[in-house]
């Protein structure tokens, strides 16, 4: 039996109460990251509804990289692309839309963390 060990069994419980403390902290702090993002970019989606092409707009206050995904209703992903972003303005599109169904599809905006900073409805003719 190691002696240098100071945790005994009863004292389990708590070890795994702090760790789930820090875990909440870390998922809080998260949330602040995503609230804090999503502060600082601004983006417009046109037009609406879509045809065939829709033009990406993304403002944003520092320079930073991020993934566009854009799903149907069902969570089937159509496109996905990375983006380096500029601080200021910055445009793109997004082409070959003309054969998809009528109806709602959604495009997010994901940073490099993996968190889902933006996520907005689009429809299509």
């Amino acid at each position: 039996m190691d002696t240098n060990n100071n945790t005994t069994f009863s004292e389990t419980p708590k070890v795994i109460a702090k760790i789930w403390e820090a875990v909440d902290m870390i998922n809080s702090e998260k949330k602040s990251t995503q609230e804090v993002m999503s502060e600082t970019l601004k983006i417009n989606i046109r037009p609406v509804p879509f045809q065939s092409t829709i033009t990406i707009e993304l403002g944003v206050t520092q320079n930073e990289h991020v993934i566009v995904r854009m799903t149907d209703k069902k969570g089937n992903i159509l496109r996905l692309f990375g983006w380096h972003l500029i601080a200021g303005t910055n445009v793109t599109s997004i082409s070959g839309l003309a054969s998809l169904e009528s109806g709602e599809y959604i495009i997010e905006v994901i940073s490099h963390l993996g968190i889902n900073i933006i996520s907005k409805s689009i429809t299509k003719k």
